[in-house]
């Protein structure tokens, strides 16, 4: 198990890491590169970073085309952080508490609180970030529940 652990910190740590490099360089093209290459490596957990990649890239890719069109895209930039640090919580509050009902509780919460805001590819965004996370957090219920933690 804590195998997994250190592998989805890698996984989250470097797509994070592109994110923020996107935003310094604003390189959609090196992006989306790199996004495809950590596909190709070797992890055990290939099928959460496809997930992953095929969440982000979209993502980005709106927020590119609207950087280039001059908009104003901080509010966007603070959601996405915003997303990714309660997400991040939520997970690392589950491994430690191993509740499943307040890691649904707390789904709902960000849900709503970003259908509340209108912005669908914002919360399109969120939605299947937390249906690529309900599969690493699907396996460690169950493994909690055989008693492998």
């Amino acid at each position: 198990m804590q195998e997994k652990i250190e592998d989805i910190k890698y996984i989250q740590s470097t797509i994070w890491g592109m994110y923020k490099e996107f935003l310094e360089n604003e390189d959609f093209a090196a992006y989306k590169f790199k996004m495809y290459a950590l596909i190709n490596e070797c992890n055990p957990l290939n099928y959460f970073i496809k997930n992953l990649v095929y969440i982000w890239i979209p993502l980005v890719k709106w927020l590119f085309d609207s950087i280039k069109n001059k908009c104003d895209v901080t509010e966007t930039k603070n959601c996405i952080k915003h997303i990714q640090n309660f997400v991040w919580s939520m997970y690392v509050s589950f491994l430690s508490e191993q509740n499943m009902k307040k890691w649904n509780e707390s789904m709902g919460v960000l849900v709503k609180e970003y259908a509340k805001k209108g912005d669908q590819q914002i919360l399109t965004f969120v939605q299947n970030l937390l249906i690529a996370w309900c599969l690493i957090i699907s396996g460690f219920a169950e493994e909690f529940n055989n008693g492998n933690s």
